[in-house]
């Protein structure tokens, strides 16, 4: 345990007991500790587990309940929770708490529920004590307030290992709520420091909310390692908690921009995240901007309230409940704007991941497979960029912590005698992404919002190259086809041309044009980058895989929603002879093209195909898929048929046919099958320009390739 330290000023609460739902919500509990002890609040007189028709309502609708059950005054219920400490303490011959309940920490509510928690969890106040961490020192240069944190240490029930965890919870709930969680380490040997987090804004005239954050992270991971040894502290963090406190902590230390006033932190702390918060789409366009986070809160101090719960935890009545109780008999209340204000240092975390900043020390993260707080796809991003192990949950939950799943799977792997967990084989949320291929998600986007906000992101090699990009099925009569990305290659400079297929033919025959243009254009020595949009990736497969000495010739490729196991578009028209036969009609007399142009993407014949002719996976690939979500597109109505049997669609193309094993993958949604080469209407993309897509894809590719080049 941490030694005792008392906070550096006293605290005198003008509410010592809390407000009158968390009074409501410490008889609750006290009646169930009483009652069944099934940990559910008001069934003391059904069956152990039964969920009432209010408890599913919301926080602040059941804190408004909590406080109207303590009647017209909350004397009586004062004195019984009195006569219940009262009562823990003689049992115990100890004070539940070393800390002044009124002096110290201002709040009688701080003793009782601490006795409550005692009395369920069946342990004596002395394996769980109470102090202070001095929190001084700056972030990124920025002078931050130093302030007590307070903590709450759990000793070991099993033989002690010697090791401590440090717990940093999310915005919506308290430490307390991973309880089974800290039970399972304690068994384990290992001790916990559970930090408790105060959001109220400090006075300063700007407070920077997510940075003091990872400052207060970062003293008490240093205390520990003081107490216990640089090698024996962990980390475990939960949604805000995870990304914004230890990942910022951990990797700003790294980096030298953390100031302490006091021991210092070593960064090779390892790790398991908890649903770490990551953000949407959205978030991703200002991954480009630099410098320091903006303030995290206005000047003027946010309103407090309660966290809402329902956007988190969804299908899950009970699980929602527990979260509801914990919330009320902590009496948490967090600023209205919190997560708006945590928003500026996430996104300067993430940039210094997308950079390539790797932790020092291993890194577990544990993700439900249908997060209803904020999209799994972009986890999955973040735990290649860290190279961290990632473990699915199936369950539709962000507030993994209350899950059952998580105590055996995080006592495992913090544990340092047991060997190294794999990956758990549970099936993805979605098959956005298949194979082996590397997902370059967090990194594209930060390379493609710099590029829209002017700044060079090609590497000095970029302008070696001349970009041939193979144009898709039947692109030939779109109007603007390419425009956009033409005009933004232009503007930077590169050598591009269209290689002069016919959009009309067959794989074989345009496989063939690609190989004279390839070795026309290399004939002065240089390398070409292939760029194929749609089939003009399969015409660009089929030119690499029968013409091996095209190989050499080629620096890089580019696969922009490639339908590389084939079409649901091309099974439809095949499938029907009524469509076949109108097919039939328009390509072969209208465009005076071969109906085997589509045909040719049909999912049986491209998956026979790859089998006798692979990908040369020595040449660098980088794969864009795409997908509609909420956006309104040309294309929603062919999505939202072929998703109900293919998952998720650009229109066209399924995202789980357009990556290829081995490449460089990149996920975005809201961009349809025209958008990166299409400008609106005709096209959607909802995030970036379709110019600065190929660009951040360019730059992509080059790196793969410098990659592939480097000496291992």
């Amino acid at each position: 345990m941490l030694p005792f330290r008392p906070p550096s000023v006293s605290i005198v609460d003008s509410a010592p007991w809390g407000s009158r739902g968390a009074i409501g919500a410490m008889i609750h509990e006290l009646r169930d500790l009483l009652g069944n002890r099934d940990g559910i609040w008001q069934n003391e007189h059904t069956d152990s587990g039964t969920l009432g028709r209010r408890q599913r309502a919301s926080v602040s609708s059941q804190a408004l309940r909590s406080a109207l059950s303590t009647g017209l005054s909350t004397e009586d219920e004062r004195t019984t929770l009195t006569e219940f400490l009262r009562a823990g303490e003689r049992r115990w011959t100890v004070p539940v708490t070393e800390l002044d309940p009124i002096g110290s920490v201002g709040s009688m509510h701080f003793a009782v529920t601490k006795a409550l928690m005692l009395i369920r969890l069946d342990r004596h106040p002395s394996t769980i004590r109470d102090t202070h961490v001095w929190a001084a020192g700056s972030v990124d240069d920025t002078p931050l307030a130093a302030r007590d944190i307070r903590v709450r240490c759990y000793a070991p029930t099993g033989p002690a290992t010697g090791h401590c965890v440090v717990l940093v919870p999310g915005h919506a709930l308290p430490a307390t709520a991973s309880i089974d969680t800290i039970q399972a380490l304690n068994a384990s040997g290992h001790g916990v420091v559970a930090l408790e987090h105060d959001w109220t804004p400090s006075a300063a005239p700007e407070d920077h909310l997510g940075l003091r954050l990872v400052r207060d992270v970062a003293a008490v991971l240093a205390t520990a390692q003081a107490q216990y040894g640089s090698d024996r502290v962990h980390a475990l963090g939960c949604s805000v908690g995870a990304s914004v406190g230890v990942l910022g902590a951990l990797l700003l230390a790294m980096q030298g921009r953390i100031q302490l006033q006091g021991p210092p932190l070593h960064p090779a702390v390892p790790a398991v995240l908890v649903s770490p918060w990551v953000g949407s789409d959205t978030d991703l366009v200002a991954l480009g901007q630099s410098g320091t986070p903006r303030p995290g809160l206005p000047k003027q101090p946010a309103a407090l309230r309660r966290p809402g719960l329902h956007a988190t935890v969804a299908e899950a009545p009970q699980l929602l409940t527990r979260a509801t109780q914990q919330v009320l008999l902590a009496d948490l209340r967090v600023p209205v704007d919190l997560l708006s204000a945590l928003t500026p240092t996430r996104m300067h975390i993430l940039s210094h991941i997308a950079e390539g900043l790797r932790p020092i020390a291993p890194i577990h993260i544990l993700q439900a497979t249908r997060d209803p707080f904020h999209e799994p796809a972009l986890v999955r991003g973040l735990a290649h960029a860290l190279d961290a192990s990632l473990h699915w949950v199936p369950e539709r939950n962000h507030l993994l912590e209350l899950s059952a799943a998580t105590p055996p799977m995080v006592s495992r792997w913090l544990d340092p005698g047991a060997p190294a967990p794999e990956p758990t084989p549970t099936t993805e949320p979605d098959p956005t992404i298949h194979g082996a291929a590397r997902d370059r998600s967090l990194r594209f986007a930060l390379l493609a919002a710099r590029s829209t906000q002017g700044a060079t992101i090609l590497p000095e090699n970029a302008h070696d190259h001349i970009y041939l990009i193979v144009p898709g099925l039947f692109t030939e009569r779109y109007p603007f086809y390419l425009r956009e990305p033409c005009t933004r290659m232009s503007a930077l400079g590169l050598e591009h041309a269209v290689v002069p297929v016919d959009t009309d033919q067959t794989v074989s025959r345009n496989a063939e044009q690609i190989r004279q243009t390839v070795l026309q254009h290399a004939l002065d020595g240089r390398k070409v980058v292939l760029v194929g949009h749609s089939k003009g990736g399969i015409d660009i497969a089929e030119a690499l895989s029968v013409h091996a000495e095209l190989r050499s010739c080629v620096e890089a490729v580019i696969a922009v929603q490639v339908p590389w196991l084939g079409s649901p578009v091309a099974d439809f028209v095949a499938g029907r002879s009524v469509w076949a036969q109108g097919h039939r009609l328009v390509v072969e007399r209208a465009f005076a093209g071969d109906e085997q142009a589509l045909l040719d993407l049909q999912e049986p014949i491209r998956k026979a195909h790859i089998k006798t002719h692979p990908w040369p996976e020595a040449v660098p690939t980088v794969c864009l898929a795409t997908a509609l979500k909420q956006r309104a597109s040309l294309l929603s109505v062919p999505d939202s048929l072929l998703s109900k049997t293919h998952g998720p669609t650009d229109g066209f193309v399924p995202v789980a046919s357009a990556v290829l094993p081995g490449s460089d993958a990149v996920f975005i949604r809201d961009v349809d099958h025209g958008g990166v080469v299409l400008p609106a209407p005709f096209g959607l993309s909802a995030h970036f320009p379709s110019g600065d897509i190929l660009i951040a894809l360019i730059a992509l590719a080059l790196e793969r390739a410098a990659q592939r080049a480097a000496p291992s």
